[in-house]
């Protein structure tokens, strides 16, 4: 338990520090070493960063990944 609360940290700071993602729209929850990521992200790019970043912490046994993309409305076309 108390192993699962440190990895949760570990991989919440790895997040943090990659640029290239918005660590906000990411919830990460870790038990018996499998860190499930959950929420959203804009690109496609994004999600396969948050899941890269996540690989680098070391004591991750596997990633249940649960990252949707939701594009940003101001780049919707119009269907009209």
């Amino acid at each position: 338990m108390k192993d699962d609360i440190l990895l949760q940290q570990r991989i919440s700071d790895e997040l943090m520090f990659e640029p290239r993602i918005n660590p906000a729209h990411i919830g990460v929850s870790v038990r018996h070493g499998v860190a499930t990521l959950h929420g959203h992200e804009e690109s496609y790019a994004e999600k396969q960063e948050a899941e890269a970043a996540v690989r680098r912490v070391k004591v991750v046994q596997a990633i249940a990944q649960e990252l949707t993309v939701v594009p940003p409305t101001a780049h919707q076309t119009q269907d009209d």
